[in-house]
């Protein structure tokens, strides 16, 4: 992990610490994460690109199998050097506005399973519910046999991301709370099945853990349900940026034929002007490249 945190902290100026406390929390495939983390913060603080940056990070230096065939009898996998699988379901909330589709995306995520023409389409599976996604986990846990390295693990744990999840509020309480239960739901269901009998013996471990991730601009006080059904996850709080470290992320906006150290006085002079009303770090860069043409054009017109 110590590869992923200098990769992402040399990328995202001023969010180490952000950065260290995410990828503990996350660790290897094989450690125990916490049950479900909530990150939250003002827009254009980072969040959701830290993420996917990590996501890309993480599934390279811990490589996940794909799943070829995913139904109620079992599943289908290619081993031999594939690794189009993920450990991580990056989930847009606005995109899949139903409990079915933040399902079907989050399997499709996990399995390497991409729609298309070849397949119609149509999902790995159908999930009506979460009964039925619960269910599903566990068959593609179970379908991860061992590896050598100990890269490929049936009791790895997966991570469900589910991004804009302020939107989760709008489906319901119930789904909101097994989400947050998920992995409480996954081990519950796997016991069950071992009990059974009906876990073969060919794979190792049990249902796997699964860590469901939320990423919002709003606190979680205005998530938590009124009935208590959902446990409060771990914060990770994303803060503004500082203005030196805004300074050094528009820096990188400079043109190349205009000198850095004139530049960055014209951006601390918008920053000055703007900061109070305009904290947004997207909408700060607008404005530098907005204005920036018209500041220099009188010294390139000679005037």
């Amino acid at each position: 992990m110590n590869y992923i945190i200098e990769n992402l902290a040399r990328e995202f100026r001023g969010r180490d610490d952000e950065i260290y406390t995410l990828t503990s929390l996350i660790g290897d495939p094989r450690d125990a994460s916490p049950p479900s983390i909530f990150i939250y913060g003002p827009s254009a603080t980072g969040k959701t690109a830290i993420i996917k940056r990590l996501i890309n990070e993480y599934n390279r230096q811990f490589p996940c199998p794909s799943i070829t065939a995913l139904d109620e009898h079992g599943c289908d996998q290619r081993l031999e050097g594939d690794t189009a699988g993920s450990w991580f379901a990056y989930v847009d909330c606005v995109e899949c506005n139903t409990p079915r589709l933040v399902f079907e995306r989050a399997l499709n995520r996990w399995a390497g399973w991409q729609p298309s023409e070849s397949n119609r389409y149509t999902s790995i599976a159908k999930c009506e519910s979460s009964v039925d996604f619960v269910n599903r986990i566990n068959q593609i846990a179970k379908c991860t046999p061992a590896r050598a390295s100990g890269v490929w693990e049936g009791d790895a744990t997966r991570y469900l991301v589910l991004d804009h999840a302020e939107r989760i509020r709008d489906l319901g309480p119930l789904f909101l709370s097994a989400l947050a239960r998920l992995n409480e739901l996954v081990s519950e269901a796997s016991a069950t099945a071992d009990a059974r009998g009906q876990c073969s013996a060919t794979y190792r471990g049990g249902g796997g853990s699964v860590c469901t991730i939320m990423i919002s601009q709003v606190v979680w006080d205005k998530f938590r349900p009124r009935h208590g059904g959902a446990p409060d996850p771990l914060m990770v709080r994303f803060e503004d940026y500082s203005k030196q470290v805004v300074l050094d992320i528009v820096a990188q906006d400079c043109p190349q034929d205009e000198p850095l150290e004139f530049f960055l006085t014209f951006v601390d002079a918008v920053y000055e002007v703007f900061h109070r009303n305009c904290v947004n770090l997207n909408e700060l860069r607008h404005l530098v490249a907005l204005l920036y043409p018209r500041y220099v054009e009188p010294v390139y017109e000679g005037q």
